[in-house]
């Protein structure tokens, strides 16, 4: 392998290129000449956007660089400490020391057990700078390696196209219209790709890691089909090797958490103002208001993609390529975050309860801690938290939204996450929303960056009337926003629970078309006799950022460590008089039931804390199909049966490692009211509903399901606050105090108990 003679500096060089090239010299070569650290500088000159992947892919010759580039990334001598397998290693296994970076002393003296990597401390998003930093620089080498290996004219257009790169990001909460969330560029095992002898077939370096074990016989030493996997999967098929991904679980549990996920981001944008709350997920920095952490979105994503695979736990994930491109985007998350709230930042805090492999458990941090292995320079100097502050000066990138030219970073975040819709009625679908079922994947559509990709199938709706008007003007607003970003999305995401398939009118016990009622009709419903409610005007504006009410949200805590695995806490919110709709009938998916009423969904009264409320059916794989599915919140912690020093945690103490999150609720409580299910967004209606209708249920990351009541520390309560709206677009709306009403989960397994409460509830400002 060849190497740039400025490695250092990533920035794209004119013609000639041949000039800068080391001829003859190797990669091993190169590093013996290195007699100190390698200096993470990332793109080491000049400012450019790191860009939303799929408007990467719609530049044809980029797209081409940085296939190829990645290719020869991933293709390194794994020995080498600038190789994918040493930098991926760096998160998690094999607990090795990266680029002489010396570890703490663990049990008997020796190394930890655990990787470099920070998690459930407020180092959590600076340490995550650098190490996506580095990946960022190591990519341009190659970027450079690749436009090298053309000629002629070839080799000046990849040179122009290749000239402002930068790692691209990926935006799991506001996909192009009519796309899945999952792209396919992530999900084909296969892109052509054009070379300097012509066009050629090569496996996606995005789709996994391949070989995965490049040492042989077990790079990691545990004896387990980790060591034994030669690639990265998501959703493995089975435990032997070799054995297939199942992209399509992965896409169908991120398009079923695709609102769950949007409101996430928002309400960590809108609603966290202290640095700490947004930083991590562990209950002790986290409060009623921000109870759900950057850290605990991003962990949420981990388990979604993974299902078992690499990406779902903490000592694997860094070796999908998904990983990178996933935390890309979290750290745009958290500079737009920055942006929002600039003079808060990291105080004096603890690491928290495990460490890692170069800092021991509970250390005290600040501004000034070392963020090992990331040396800013040759001498071995480590970036801190505060060097990592500025992103641009440190690390010479930014993001489309924080460039110069741009509208307010709150009308941004507004117009981007701020709003979900009311999905639209029709003839065909009273209830609203895509006919297909909930939880399955949009059809894929061409993509790219053009503006007119703001419209699809997927109607913009309105509540009362007037739908061709708000369709055309959120359509524009889709396509101006997309031009001002560089990308195509769409402003209409469907409220859970509500795009669900449309039974034919008269199918049922019901007779003609109120089989399934059409929300603010005034009619009875059939033989129940009970009357419509009527849809609010303003309906539609509870879920905009200058009309929102209320908010409501479960709020989860649990024990990280507590299952030996990742794990996730499924949300369900059922229905109660609305004819029709089977909350439960999971082993048939989507369908309705015959009967007048629902099964009953939960045992509000006289329920035993030690028995399940929710779904029958104990095959997780098929609980985000069901219509009372809302979200999920993930627990990203280690792969089972992992020698670790981050072992299993315990109840009830401070010490156990307890992290917080939450799973929004207002949309789904809009949508139940869009059904005349509720009859308004008020706390007198709303809290009494939640304690009839809210459940939640366990699985692991494989989708072994787990009796709520032996998931160690597992509490969780149901959080509201009124809501001043924003006075204009161009701000946030200002939520008051949050209230915790414990009798909404009082009975059930899992849920908050009057006269129970946990040692950390104080800590969380709870009432």
């Amino acid at each position: 392998m060849v190497t740039f003679s400025s490695i250092k500096n990533a920035a794209i060089l004119s013609l000639p290129l041949v000039s800068a090239v080391l001829a003859g010299s190797s990669h091993s070569e190169f590093h013996k000449r290195q007699a100190g650290s390698i200096a993470v500088t990332g793109a080491g000159s000049g400012v450019e956007p790191r860009l939303e992947l799929r408007t990467l892919a719609a530049d044809k010759d980029a797209w081409n660089v940085f296939l190829l580039a990645m290719q020869r990334l991933m293709k390194r001598d794994h020995r080498q400490d600038d190789s994918w397998f040493a930098i991926a290693g760096i998160h998690g296994m094999p607990f090795e020391e990266w680029d002489g970076a010396k570890p703490v002393a663990g049990s008997g003296g020796k190394p930890p057990k655990v990787g470099y990597s920070i998690h459930s401390s407020p180092l959590f998003p600076a340490w995550h700078r650098p190490y996506i930093a580095l990946i960022e620089q190591m990519l341009l080498e190659e970027v450079q390696n690749v436009v090298n290996s053309f000629s002629g004219s070839k080799r000046q257009r990849y040179a122009d196209a290749s000239k402002t790169m930068r790692f691209p990001y990926w935006d799991w909460a506001l996909p192009p219209a009519g796309e899945s969330v999952l792209p396919d560029v992530l999900a084909t095992s296969e892109v052509t790709v054009d070379t300097e002898s012509g066009e050629r077939t090569i496996p996606n370096p995005l789709y996994q890691y391949s070989p995965f074990d490049p040492v042989g016989g077990g790079s990691f030493g545990q004896g387990s089909i980790w060591d034994e996997w030669e690639n990265t999967y998501r959703y493995p098929a089975g435990q032997n090797n070799p054995t297939t991904s199942d992209n399509s679980q992965a896409a169908a549990k991120l398009d079923a958490d695709l609102t769950s996920n949007r409101q996430s981001v928002y309400n960590v944008l809108s609603t966290c103002k202290d640095y700490g709350a947004v930083a991590a997920d562990g209950v002790e920095d986290s409060n009623v208001a921000c109870h759900n952490s950057l850290e605990g979105v991003h962990n949420g994503i981990h388990t979604a993609i993974g299902g078992g695979g690499h990406m779902a736990y903490n000592n694997y994930a860094a070796f999908d390529p998904i990983f990178h491109l996933h935390h890309c985007n979290v750290d745009r998350i958290f500079a737009i975050w920055q942006k929002l709230n600039p003079t808060s930042w990291i105080g004096e805090s603890s690491i928290g309860e495990y460490g890692s492999f170069a800092l021991k458990a509970k250390t005290r941090v600040n501004g000034d801690t070392p963020l090992s292995p990331f040396s800013s320079n040759t001498n071995g100097q480590f970036w801190t938290v505060n060097g990592v502050r500025d992103h641009e000066s440190s690390f010479h990138y930014t993001y489309p939204e924080l460039m110069d030219g741009q509208p307010p970073i709150q009308q941004l975040v507004n117009d981007m996450y701020g709003s979900d819709k009311v999905p639209k009625k029709s003839p065909l679908n009273p209830l609203g929303g895509p006919s297909s079922a909930a939880g399955s994947s949009p059809t894929a559509s061409a993509k790219g960056s053009e503006a007119s990709g703001a419209e699809s199938s997927r109607t913009t709706n309105a509540p009362e009337g007037g739908a061709s008007d708000a369709a055309a003007a959120a359509s524009s607003k889709a396509a101006a926003l997309s031009i001002r970003l560089g990308r195509s999305f769409t402003l209409d995401i469907p409220l859970p629970g509500i795009n669900v398939p449309v039974p034919t009118p008269g199918a049922g016990s019901g007779s003609g078309s109120d089989a399934i009622p059409t929300p603010g009709s005034g009619s009875a419903r059939g033989s129940s006799g009970n009357a419509s409610q009527p849809t609010p005007g303003d309906l539609g504006s509870l879920l905009t950022p200058t009309g929102k009410k209320f908010d409501y949200k479960a709020n989860i805590v649990s024990e990280k460590h507590g299952l030996d695995s990742s794990y996730s806490i499924y949300v369900f919110l059922d229905f109660g008089k609305v004819k029709g709709l089977a909350n439960n009938s999971v082993g048939i998916g989507n369908k309705f039931s015959p009967n007048d009423n629902p099964v009953p969904f939960s045992s509000p009264k006289g329920a035993s804390p030690n028995k399940d409320a929710g779904p029958d059916s104990k095959n997780s794989k098929e609980w985000i199909k069901l219509p009372s599915y809302v979200g999920s919140k993930g627990i990203f912690a280690n792969a089972p049966n992992v020698a670790s020093d981050h072992s299993k945690g315990h109840t009830g103490s401070m010490s156990s490692n307890l992290v917080a999150g939450s799973v929004p609720l207002t949309a789904a409580l809009v949508g139940r009211v869009a059904l005349g299910d509720l009859p308004d967004m008020q706390e007198h209606n709303v809290l009494p509903y939640l304690t009839k209708h809210l459940s939640w249920r366990v699985a692991k990351a494989n989708g072994d399901h787990v009796e709520n009541a032996k998931v160690p520390g597992l509490t969780v309560s149901a959080a509201h606050s009124k809501v001043i709206p924003a006075a204009s677009g161009k701000s946030m709306p200002h939520y008051g105090s949050y209230h915790v009403t414990n009798s909404v989960t009082h009975g059930k397994a899992g849920g908050l108990q009057r006269g129970m409460e946990p040692d950390w509830w104080n800590m969380c400002g709870m009432e």
